[in-house]
């Protein structure tokens, strides 16, 4: 796990993984319940996490069109956990 900072002093952690051929990363806010609950879990599950949600809200074989257009509906409103395509 990785850490980032934004400009204003939130910190996230960063989880990387692959899912059906691209990079993503799972950025979760430090000071969140979400954080708390993600941090006492494996690595790996956490990941496995992510790419069932991915399977099932994005689906396989998409074009990056459609994965940054259904990661935008994903994240929307969300604060404490985002999904991004980590090489955007």
């Amino acid at each position: 796990m990785e850490t980032a900072v934004k400009p204003d002093g939130t910190q996230f952690a960063l989880y990387y993984f692959d899912f059906d051929g691209h990079k993503f990363v799972s950025r979760v806010r430090m000071d969140s319940d979400m954080y708390k609950r993600v941090s006492n879990v494996p690595e790996y599950y956490f990941a496995l996490m992510n790419k069932d949600c991915l399977a099932e809200l994005v689906g396989t074989g998409k074009s990056l069109t459609e994965i940054k257009a259904r990661l935008y509906e994903i994240n929307k409103g969300g604060s404490s956990t985002i999904i991004e395509l980590a090489d955007e």
